[in-house]
């Protein structure tokens, strides 16, 4: 089946929107894994920060990882 021009342009325009809305989508998830890091931390630590917080994402709803995360920059803190 052949497609016609205009057909083949609003299947590019769904591809190209489809595309933005998966970096928009990216971009919301990576604010939020970043948000669990001390943003005064060094790159080195906010990355390992993020890590474990997506570790224990796994096994946790994002309110305990938060309040895990709270608790653990707390104790990193007073050392």
């Amino acid at each position: 089946q052949q497609l016609t021009q205009s057909q083949l342009l609003d299947r590019k325009r769904k591809q190209q929107q489809e595309k933005i809305v998966r970096k928009q989508h990216r971009n919301e998830l990576i604010a939020k894994w970043h948000a669990f890091a001390d943003p005064n931390a060094p790159v080195e630590q906010r990355r390992f920060q993020v890590l474990v917080a997506a570790r224990l994402h796994a096994r946790c709803q994002e309110k305990v990882v938060a309040k895990a995360m709270d608790r653990l920059r707390r104790y990193f803190e007073d050392e």
